[in-house]
């Protein structure tokens, strides 16, 4: 019943969901968690950029100043603490499409405006893709990662180095 939050805890998975904040200004003039940022994917298991990662120019899409890519968002989001946390990564495949909101279909999004307030425009990318987690293996190469659409609640196979907006999640 709040009317301003910054997080949405889902009551059924645990989840913690990462609440965008307003789109104020123009790329790359936003700040960190602005709505229509977008990021490349790339993800670092510890040793080093997973095969296939794309890292996008610094100032490009979003206003980080190393790179826009979603590792690097998910970093400079954990250095903030953000809603008491330091976990927050990018969400599995089943984890994104939980919080798809099916009855909202043929809507302008799927996702429930209630809950994940200040959403992207549709206008600026010509799409609502967002990144999981999830590499895409189709048997030629490692270059592309599964995203859902939250205009459809489709999935694609999208290509890494393309951009596509990022919905951080983390477990309590």
């Amino acid at each position: 019943d709040a009317s301003d939050f910054s997080c949405v805890r889902d009551n059924i998975t645990g989840l913690i969901w990462e609440v965008k904040q307003p789109s104020n200004n123009v790329l790359p003039n936003t700040t960190l968690r602005e709505a229509h940022n977008h990021y490349t994917w790339a993800y670092d298991d510890g040793s080093g950029d997973v095969v296939g990662s794309a890292r996008s120019a610094p100032n490009s899409s979003c206003p980080s100043n190393i790179d826009c890519s979603a590792q690097q968002f998910v970093e400079e989001v954990n250095a903030t603490n953000y809603c008491g946390g330091s976990n927050w990564r990018l969400p599995t495949y089943t984890e994104l499409l939980s919080i798809v909101d099916y009855q909202r279909h043929g809507q302008a999004q799927m996702l429930s405006p209630d809950f994940f307030t200040h959403l992207p425009d549709y206008s600026q990318l010509g799409h609502l893709n967002y990144w999981t987690s999830r590499t895409s293996v189709d048997g030629q190469s490692l270059l592309q990662a599964f995203t859902i659409d939250m205009r459809s609640a489709n999935d694609l196979a999208y290509p890494k180095a393309n951009t596509a907006y990022v919905r951080l999640v983390r477990t309590p």
